[in-house]
């Protein structure tokens, strides 16, 4: 009986990857504008994941920023420099960064006004981070565990390639 239980919520626990693929690749059938695109992703991540709040900022080569599309209506923040305390960490690690593993004031910061605990990276062929997921907290204050984290470095890769084409 445990183990019946124990497929059944794993199984539930772990739909949201089928069903973020499926609405992505249908998105990406109908070719969107990379815009359109960019403002679409939080809104699947909060919706799939049960998030609180989500944002993908897009690196723009022209303005030289990032350009952050959240699930939050009242941000009041629309760009991340491109020579923040929060990029230039994320380039030194080339991986994901936990709120809680912070030890800078500053950095803590950045990462508490966009409202996120996980910020996740995606690099396309160059060294600086294409696309940033930021994440908050889940709805059911589960933890990000490593199939999360291996999952959405993935879907930010994806991204941050969609994004520089």
């Amino acid at each position: 009986m445990r183990r019946l239980f124990g497929r059944w919520f794993k199984r539930k626990r772990y739909d949201y990857q089928k069903n973020l693929a499926l609405y992505t690749d249908t998105l990406l059938k109908s070719q969107p504008e990379a815009e359109r695109f960019s403002r679409m992703i939080p809104y699947l991540l909060e919706k799939t994941m049960g998030l609180i709040c989500a944002s993908l900022a897009i690196f723009k080569p022209a303005a030289g920023n990032y350009s952050l599309h959240s699930t939050k209506a009242d941000s009041n923040q629309s760009t991340i420099q491109a020579d923040s305390l929060l990029v230039e960490e994320l380039k030194k690690r080339k991986t994901e960064l936990f709120l809680t593993e912070i030890h800078k004031a500053e950095l803590e910061m950045e990462i508490r006004a966009l409202e996120a605990v996980l910020v996740v990276p995606g690099f396309d062929k160059t060294e600086k981070p294409a696309a940033l997921l930021n994440l908050g907290s889940r709805r059911s204050n589960e933890q990000f565990d490593r199939s999360d984290i291996a999952y959405l470095k993935k879907y930010a890769n994806k991204i941050a390639s969609l994004s520089a084409n």
